[in-house]
């Protein structure tokens, strides 16, 4: 567990080059497993998301070698039985794999899976959409056992358009016979990037990006190779960066046509954002702007994921804002450690109520969980002196190198041991 220290009040200047994304290549990784061979992915964010998801199908007899942002996945020989509960407890990502284990291998456990700490985060519609296509689903206290002889097509209307479950009902429903119809699906870029990851494999998936999704039965999947979609959370957060700290950076790559959402919240700011083919330019005087109230929710609206890092640009703002959590009912614990910096924030349940102040000042933080400590350095970015800010290996599951990325642009800011 490191330590990042922090001397706040440097501009920022550069360019950032946004990375393949998070979000985006952990389900891909597991959706390996469908062909039953050879995957080359490429554009894989170094992360240690990505480590622990690559060591989980080792674990499973996957051939897994690492050239850069390239990962070759071989899964011909990958069987259930050698899951460890210590790696798959680390990270939320590996119930994704339970929609490709149904359709490969028919019956298998899985243990529970781990994440950052921000509010309950049940699996039942990745158990319903199970239980919809056919399979038998059973939990413990540890685990979840799943049986299924046959999967079969069906109609599966989600009662909340969760990403993980629209993506473990497609894998799935690829594998069962005759026609699946996903109503109320998620509707994210990275489901996007899975539909184009299967039928790259042969698969017949069509609908992603819309709330209705269909799948047709495939038989036999193919070897591929593939390249992930660049990060629109990185590249979110490093425009907060820029908008707090002032200066002018370029993020290379940066997926703004997925940012919308985002980009409406420096409408009618002290700030002047330029977009092309390459990416995002941002130009901030670090100018006094004022509050506002933001509602984040599943895409195309806020991302939840976006929502702690605005939250922290806010408390620089003149006014009171307010923010509506409608994803994660315990998001909103990062705020305790911005108030050691001299934020004026108080929270309830899933409002977050800001007070702008003119100053922030260094402090020492804890870190709870991976968008929450993006925010915190933020603000120490910002504030007046040092911060120190511990458990960077939350951050590190979502960012590749930030501290390496903000030097680059000018930023005072190092990772150590130090405690």
């Amino acid at each position: 567990m490191g330590t990042y220290i922090v001397e706040g009040g440097k501009r920022l200047y550069g360019q950032v080059d946004i990375g393949g994304s998070k979000n985006a290549a952990l389900p891909v990784l597991c959706a390996t497993l469908m062909n039953s061979g050879k995957s080359i992915i490429h554009n894989c964010p170094d992360i240690s998301d990505i480590y622990d998801i690559c060591e989980i199908l080792r674990d499973m007899g996957c051939a897994v070698e690492m050239y850069g942002d390239t990962i070759i996945i071989d899964s011909s020989k990958a069987e259930f039985s050698n899951v460890k509960n210590s790696r798959a407890n680390k990270i939320r990502s590996s119930v994704t794999l339970m929609g490709a284990m149904a359709g490969r291998f028919k019956k298998f456990s899985l243990p529970k899976p781990g994440g950052c700490t921000i509010g309950k985060r049940p699996i039942d519609i990745h158990i319903y959409v199970l239980e919809k296509l056919g399979a038998k689903v059973y939990e413990n206290d540890n685990e979840i056992l799943v049986e299924t002889m046959a999967l079969r097509g069906s109609i599966i209307t989600l009662p909340f358009p969760s990403v993980g479950a629209t993506e473990n009902a497609i894998m799935a429903a690829s594998f069962a016979k005759g026609k699946t119809v996903i109503c109320n699906a998620a509707k994210e870029p990275e489901i996007v990037c899975l539909q184009d990851f299967i039928n790259s494999m042969g698969g017949n998936v069509t609908g992603a990006g819309t709330g209705t999704i269909i799948i047709d039965e495939q038989k036999k999947f193919k070897d591929t190779e593939f390249e992930i979609i660049y990060d629109r959370i990185e590249a979110g957060t490093f425009l907060c960066y820029a908008a707090a700290c002032g200066g002018e950076i370029f993020l290379k790559n940066a997926p703004w046509q997925q940012m919308i959402s985002t980009l409406k919240c420096f409408d009618e700011r002290p700030w002047k954002i330029y977009t092309s083919d390459d990416g995002l330019y941002i130009k901030s005087n670090k100018k006094a702007f004022k509050c506002q109230n933001i509602v984040s929710g599943v895409y195309p609206q806020i991302p939840t994921d976006m929502q702690p890092i605005i939250t922290a640009l806010l408390t620089m703002a003149t006014g009171t804002s307010i923010i509506i959590e409608t994803v994660f009912e315990n998001r909103f614990q990062y705020a305790k450690e911005l108030c050691k910096m001299g934020a004026d924030i108080s929270f309830f349940n899933h409002v977050c109520i800001v007070n702008g102040v003119k100053r922030l000042k260094g402090a020492e933080s804890y870190i709870c969980d991976l968008r929450g400590g993006a925010g915190i350095i933020l603000s120490a970015l910002c504030a007046d002196g040092r911060s120190k800010i511990h458990n960077s290996h939350f951050v590190e599951r979502g960012y590749e190198s930030i501290e390496r990325k903000l030097r680059s642009l000018g930023a005072e800011i190092k990772l150590t041991d130090e405690m």
